[in-house]
């Protein structure tokens, strides 16, 4: 029997991962192509089946283990109900993807069973035999299952680590949406401040205008610890609340304890006696060290821009804790490598100084997105 494949792999993006993934005996490929750079996906399917390939495919070629389709587990749903989950599953919230929104896991599954059913020469879930319906029925349980639950699922399937790599696949495509949808509510929450700012209703500082948009834009918080001048109180303010928040780069908080092991300004807080300030780093390095910083987006430029400075930042604990009388901290473990990632986006339109916006947010500045994209 010929190979054929199902070939998926269409992005508008640069940088392109295409994963082509065989289903065991059918030889079905799903083929799902990510853009990490432009966060666009597509999943378009390719399909050339002769007639002899989707007569046997018809015949009853298994996804699923023979034992399985023989003796199917107790638990499931009639066959009637199963069609009727997957005709549900194969409606997709495609509103977002017609605007230009990047695929989300309920339409990452619906194409993926498309393609399947294409390759079946099958239209819809009730043209399915009853052992097909049992096939993708388990395939859909299987993407949408826990991890465990979707390892236990596997074993049904003539090759478990193949139906992984499909659910793996969706799982990137549903982390992907939840960073676009992260950054796409900053810049609608941007948009809402800069319409308060119009109207005279700007808040009154820039820690309280960081507040005031209740979601997190970690490229903006980048931008205000890497240039705000520790001298203005209320620019310091807004650095360390930005530091403090757990969604904060990692590459940020980095970048912070670099310059201040580089400008001295431990040892400069402790001899103002600026407690405040000691703690709150202190609660910032306690915070890394317990892995409470997840988020590592961001690239350094140059990425090892502090890689040298674990001994700067050493020494400045060791003085700290001679100067204090204190138990010295713990070194950050692990802060001063390389950080590579994406270039940190422009925030132009936030005045750190004045901590205020002074022009309306660009929705470029926030997500990869068609032009025309309507907001």
């Amino acid at each position: 029997m010929p190979h054929r494949a199902l070939l998926g792999g269409l992005a508008v993006a640069p940088a392109l991962a295409t994963i082509v993934l065989p289903l065991p005996t059918l030889a079905v490929a799903v083929g799902v192509a990510i853009s990490g750079a432009s966060s666009i996906y597509a999943m378009v399917a390719s399909v050339n089946v002769d007639a002899e390939l989707q007569a046997a495919d018809r015949a009853g070629l298994p996804l699923l283990a023979k034992s399985v389709r023989i003796s199917p587990p107790d638990d499931l749903p009639s066959f009637a109900q199963m069609r009727e989950s997957l005709a549900a599953a194969l409606i997709p919230a495609t509103r977002d993807m017609e605007r230009g929104f990047p695929m989300d896991r309920s339409t990452a599954i619906a194409q993926a069973h498309r393609q399947i059913m294409q390759a079946w020469g099958v239209d819809t879930p009730e043209a399915l035999s009853r052992d097909e319906t049992l096939d993708l029925y388990l395939l859909d349980q299987l993407l949408r299952a826990t991890a465990p639950e979707a390892g236990r699922i596997a074993q049904m399937f003539h090759q478990p680590g193949v139906v992984l790599d499909i659910r793996a696949e969706v799982d990137r495509i549903a982390e992907h949406r939840a960073l676009f949808d992260r950054d796409h509510a900053a810049f609608l929450s941007t948009q809402l401040l800069w319409g308060r700012t119009l109207r005279d209703h700007a808040p009154s500082s820039l820690l309280t205008a960081l507040q005031a948009l209740r979601v997190p834009d970690i490229d903006l918080w980048h931008r205000i610890v890497l240039e705000h001048d520790p001298r203005d109180p209320d620019q310091r303010a807004a650095a360390l609340w930005c530091l403090r928040q757990r969604s904060c780069d990692r590459a940020t908080v980095a970048a912070f304890l670099a310059f201040l092991a580089a400008e001295d300004g431990l040892r400069a807080a402790a001899l103002r006696g600026d407690q405040v300030f000691l703690d709150t780093v202190q609660d910032i390095i306690e915070a890394w060290n317990a892995g409470k910083y997840r988020t590592q987006e961001l690239a350094l430029e140059p990425s090892d821009a502090i890689a040298q400075d674990a001994p700067r930042m050493t020494a400045a604990l060791d003085e700290l804790a001679q100067i204090t009388g204190h138990r010295r901290w713990a070194d950050p473990h692990g802060a001063f490598v390389d950080y590579t990632g994406r270039t940190p986006a422009q925030r132009a339109f936030w005045d750190i100084r004045a901590g205020r916006l002074i022009a309306a947010p660009n929705l470029g500045a926030f997500v990869d997105l068609p032009e025309h994209l309507p907001v």
